[in-house]
C-alpha cells in the first residue's frame, strides 16, 4: 500500500510537537515541583542520597514513593526553609502530604541555633496549610554516638567539638518540646559509637537502614 505523502508544514508541526514533548519530560526530570508523590524529604548530609544510601532513599525506592528531595550537605535549617517553602507554597493543595525533616547537626555545629525553632515551625504551618503534616525527626542520641576521638582525629571529650556536641544534644531536646503541628519522631533506639566510627557525625548505612525503619514504622508516616 503506498505510504500518502505529509507536506513539509505538518511534518514540521509534528517535529515540533516532539521536541516540546521531550522538553516538558526533561522540565519534570530536573524540576522537583514535579516530583510529587505525596512524600517530600528535607535534610543536609545526613540526608543526602536520595538514589538509596541514606534513609530518606532506602525509603524511597522500596516503596516506590515518588518523593521530592530537598537537601545540601553542611546547610542549617534556615536554608532548608529557604529552598522548602518556595517549592510547598507554589504545589498545589494535597500535593505534599507527608513531609519528613530531619535538620539542625549543622545549626549546632555552626553555632547558628536562634532560628532552628522558627524554621521548623514555618516550614509545619506551610506544609499544614496544604493539607499535609510535617514529621519532624530528632536523629540519633548524640549523646551515645558522639563519643571518645574518631578515625579522623575529632575529639568529643574537648574544645570545639565537645560544644558541638552538647549544643547538639541541647538543640534536639528543644526540638523535642514540640514544632507547633508538626509529629515529633522520636530519636532511632540503638545508636552507638560504632555507627559513625570516621567522625561521629554521619552514619554508615546499617544505621540508616534502622533510621529508614524507625521513620517509616513510625504511626501516621505511612500511607
Amino acid at each position: 500500500m503506498d505510504r500518502i505523502p505529509i507536506d513539509k508544514t505538518k511534518r514540521y508541526t509534528m517535529i515540533r510537537l516532539k521536541q516540546l514533548l521531550q522538553e516538558l519530560k526533561q522540565q519534570g526530570d530536573d524540576n522537583p515541583e514535579s516530583a510529587g508523590g505525596g512524600y517530600m524529604f528535607i535534610g543536609d548530609s545526613l540526608s543526602s542520597e536520595p538514589g538509596g544510601f541514606t534513609w530518606n532513599g532506602k525509603l524511597d525506592k522500596e516503596y516506590n514513593l515518588g518523593a521530592t528531595h530537598v537537601y545540601k550537605i553542611g546547610q542549617t535549617t534556615s536554608w532548608m526553609a529557604a529552598n522548602a517553602l518556595p517549592i510547598i507554597n507554589k504545589a498545589p493543595y494535597g500535593t505534599f502530604k507527608k513531609v519528613i525533616i530531619w535538620g539542625g547537626t549543622n545549626d549546632a555545629f555552626k553555632n547558628d541555633t536562634s532560628s532552628t525553632i522558627s524554621n521548623l515551625k514555618a516550614i509545619s504551618n506551610a506544609v499544614k496549610k496544604k493539607g499535609g503534616q510535617l514529621f519532624v525527626f530528632l536523629g540519633y542520641d548524640a549523646a551515645k554516638v558522639m563519643v571518645g576521638t574518631t578515625d579522623n582525629g575529632t575529639d568529643y571529650t574537648q574544645g570545639t567539638a565537645r560544644e558541638s556536641k552538647l549544643r547538639t544534644i541541647e538543640l534536639f531536646d528543644a526540638i523535642a518540646d514540640g514544632i507547633g503541628q508538626a509529629i515529633i519522631i522520636p530519636r532511632v533506639p540503638g545508636a552507638k559509637p560504632e555507627w559513625a566510627p570516621n567522625d561521629g557525625v554521619h552514619v554508615h548505612g546499617s544505621a540508616h537502614k534502622a533510621i529508614a525503619s524507625h521513620i517509616w514504622n513510625w504511626p501516621g508516616v505511612k500511607p
